[in-house]
């Protein structure tokens, strides 16, 4: 991979990134992207920014429900599963 991505690859990656952890080689890559591209660093702030608030949705909407702790496990190892399913498809 090129140090130098594309303002759509860098989108893609830093989605990506939100729920995968990627190397470091396109860490750098995305680093040196950003450093260059305003609009991929307002990009990259706004879906963190997105994600943090549905990930804090989620925590309260699941502490309101009468779940167990096991049950709430079981249902948030199942969404992990799927997401890695997914990501290794693409």
């Amino acid at each position: 991979m090129h140090w130098i991505m594309s303002c759509k690859q860098v989108s893609m990656q830093i989605s990506r990134s939100l729920d995968t952890p990627l190397p470091l080689s396109r860490q750098m890559g995305i680093r040196v992207h950003l450093m260059m591209c305003k609009f991929c660093r307002r990009y990259n702030r706004h879906l963190r920014l997105i994600h943090a608030l549905l990930n804090r949705e989620r925590e309260k909407m699941l502490a309101k429900e009468q779940l167990s702790s096991e049950a709430r496990e079981r249902i948030l190892k199942a969404i992990e599963v799927t997401m890695r399913q997914e990501e290794l498809k693409r």
